[in-house]
């Protein structure tokens, strides 16, 4: 699913800026959500958790960011160190298709 897939599968929960405004309540939708927050970040780069939230908070305005990036990890979309001292997005992102509904 490219990009542009995801802006139109997620449309409803965008803003004029592109910005999440809403996380989704059917999964589906959570994870094109999530998919479509990885490719904000750089994935050459590795983050600390007010980094992640920054971006977080640059692309989202439902002000759940702690749920999001527990969310982005759990779907392993995000991967973290066990003490939370470092986060990065893994390479490559999981594919839409990889998810099962």
């Amino acid at each position: 699913m490219t990009q542009e897939e995801m802006k139109k599968e997620i449309r409803h929960f965008l803003d004029d800026k592109e910005r999440i405004k809403q996380y989704p309540s059917k999964r589906k939708q959570q994870i094109i959500s999530m998919l479509y927050l990885a490719y904000k970040f750089d994935p050459d780069k590795k983050y600390t958790e007010s980094g992640i939230n920054d971006i977080l908070d640059q692309w989202t305005t439902f002000n759940d960011r702690a749920m999001l990036r527990r969310d982005m990890v759990n779907t392993g979309v995000l991967g973290r160190k066990t003490d939370c001292s470092e986060y990065w997005i893994n390479s490559p992102v999981p594919s839409f298709e990889s998810f099962k509904f």
